[in-house]
């Protein structure tokens, strides 16, 4: 950043005839337009506009900062002055203050990044001796208050936020183009898939009037030995008076038998 990288408010400081407050003001305006005469002019469409809020990093050590400097320093001075005028000698710390903290700004400004804030009303004037059906000229009128910000802490974008905010339009319709292209193939591979899966022959298998899918399971011969296994104590209990009852009942015979004899 060579000086103050913001279009709009360097081209309309060029262009624009301010009112002339201080000695500052004018300086600061020189610097501006020497700035704007470096950088590429561009077509500005107005229609419709009434204000204009510019926004300018101004990078320390230059002209323009020091003008800016300067302008901040003298602006806080004749507030002071006009504090001084207006109220009592017991006023006088807080314009002491403001004086101070103007310094502290001033100083600021040689080093660093300054984020200068200007608020703007457009003006339309018919240009002196233009031809008829000339445009008009167009000034600025400031009138919102002057903010100069210095940030203590910077950290650098991302590479992808760096991109994204550099892009052209083409670009990033190139981009969403390709996302829907990549989107589109990747839902036909899911279609394809999805049709070779039904293709294939599902032995075994009905279908209902309901939808539902029901398959055959076909098991292999059963071991009838394992199952006659008695596995349960109960079951091993039955046996054993089933044992009972057939020796009981074969004793009762040879009993008979031997009493016939």
């Amino acid at each position: 950043m060579q000086a103050a990288r913001n279009l709009f408010a360097d081209v309309f400081k060029s262009a624009a005839a301010p009112p002339a407050p201080a000695a500052a003001a004018a300086a600061a305006a020189a610097a501006s337009a020497a700035a704007a005469a470096k950088l590429p002019l561009q077509k500005l469409y107005l229609a419709g506009i009434d204000r204009l809020i510019a926004i300018s990093a101004i990078q320390g050590g230059t002209a323009a900062a020091a003008a800016a400097a300067a302008a901040a320093t003298a602006t806080a001075a004749a507030a002071a002055d006009e504090d001084l005028a207006d109220d009592d000698a017991s006023d006088a710390p807080p314009a002491a203050a403001a004086a101070a903290a103007a310094a502290e700004t001033a100083a600021a400004a040689a080093a660093g990044i300054i984020i200068s804030i200007r608020h703007y009303r457009i003006i339309f004037n018919k240009a002196e001796g233009a031809a008829p059906g000339a445009p008009p000229a167009v000034k600025l009128e400031e009138i919102g208050p002057q903010i100069e910000l210095k940030p203590d802490r910077v950290r650098l974008a991302s590479a992808e936020m760096w991109r994204s905010a550099v892009k052209s339009m083409e670009k990033a319709r190139a981009e969403q183009q390709k996302q829907q292209q990549q989107q589109q193939q990747q839902q036909q591979q899911q279609q394809q898939q999805q049709q070779q899966q039904q293709k294939k022959k599902n032995k075994n298998k009905t279908t209902n009037e309901f939808g539902d899918t029901i398959g055959r399971v076909h098991v292999g011969t059963p071991d009838i030995h394992r199952l006659q296994q008695l596995q349960s104590p109960l079951l091993y209990k039955l046996q054993r008076a089933e044992r009972r009852m057939k020796q009981q009942q074969q004793q009762q015979q040879q009993e008979e038998e031997q009493q016939q004899e």
